[in-house]
């Protein structure tokens, strides 16, 4: 097997993108769309018309493939003749699928409405490449290689949407993917937020870059900025839960949650959206690490929270005992 091949799925297989070998002749089976056409069609259906019908010599031809099918997903076809094999990549997004386009794509394809509920699922589970160029720049630099000299060639075909006449009368259920996608979701989560209650910034930063698809697949607006706006509120509100565990009193947690949900929503794009990402992490982060009173018991808790929060009053050991009516040489043990 090509070396080149293999590392190009390997690519996209990181990138949480399905890519697969065939064999030489291409067949789109029930599962490849990751059960989409399984789910909204009856089985002795013929849904040719919702994908690619390629040129039959197309691996001998060299003819590669980016196609843009009728639901708005996009696949890469790569023959390699010397194998006699086709990787398969796909599906995945380059642009986020929102409420209205769902809508659009039902009306327009005649899908029940039933089943924009199901759309909107499957959708939030494809990964999603924020631009084309990437795509663009693995195919200029591998064709050429596994090519060589021969001629070869990039195509980029889009399927046109029609109506469809026959659906599923039983309402789609969540795929394998769905839930699996699901699962992952929230075990990220969770290592995001145990990394916050250790107050490891870069911890957290890591976690979140490093799986960027799990924290904004799912689009609810039509608005990319509101999605993101979406987002930041989601990510606030986990930094919020997360510290609370390490028993930071609720004043700071409020006043940190507070001063960013005003600043998220009046963040004009997504660039500035970025920083304030930032600095909700660093600053929640420093709340674990400066008011943390796990460890102890709830007596000093309330005195180091009183302390931190009435720096300018008196807090000899006299007051201090007194305001909270125990002896003072039981509180300085």
């Amino acid at each position: 097997m090509n070396q080149f091949m293999e590392f190009t799925r390997d690519i996209f297989a990181q990138m949480q993108i399905q890519a697969d070998f065939l064999g030489p002749q291409f067949v789109m089976d029930a599962h490849r769309d990751l059960g989409l056409r399984a789910s909204l069609f009856p089985a002795d259906k013929d849904t040719a018309d919702t994908f690619l019908t390629p040129d039959p010599d197309f691996v001998q031809k060299n003819i590669v493939y980016k196609i843009f099918d009728p639901f708005e997903c996009n696949y890469i076809l790569i023959p390699y003749k010397k194998d006699h094999q086709i990787l398969i990549i796909g599906p995945f997004l380059l642009e986020p699928a929102n409420f209205q386009e769902i809508k659009k794509i039902a009306r327009e394809m005649n899908i029940p409405a039933g089943r924009n509920e199901y759309l909107n699922q499957y959708f939030s589970t494809l990964p999603l490449l924020p631009t084309s160029n990437c795509v663009d720049a693995i195919l200029d630099s591998l064709a050429p290689t596994i090519y060589n000299e021969e001629h070869y060639d990039i195509q980029t075909i889009t399927i046109p949407r029609k109506t469809q006449t026959a659906y599923n009368e039983k309402q789609p259920v969540a795929n394998r993917n769905a839930i699996k996608e699901l699962e992952m979701r929230y075990s990220v989560e969770k290592k995001m937020m145990d990394a916050v209650t250790r107050g490891d910034e870069q911890a957290v930063i890591a976690t979140i870059e490093s799986n960027a698809y799990y924290f904004h697949s799912e689009q609810r607006a039509s608005n990319i900025l509101r999605n993101s706006k979406n987002y930041m509120i989601i990510l606030n509100t986990l930094l919020r839960k997360a510290v609370q565990r390490r028993n930071v009193h609720p004043v700071y947690l409020d006043q940190v949650s507070r001063r960013y949900a005003i600043q998220i929503e009046n963040m004009n794009n997504m660039n500035e959206g970025r920083e304030i990402q930032r600095a909700m992490i660093h600053d929640y982060c420093e709340l674990v690490l400066r008011h943390t009173t796990s460890g102890y018991t709830q007596l000093i808790q309330d005195v180091l929270n009183y302390i931190a929060m009435f720096p300018s009053s008196d807090l000899s050991l006299d007051h201090i005992a007194d305001q909270y009516a125990v002896n003072k040489c039981y509180l300085s043990t």
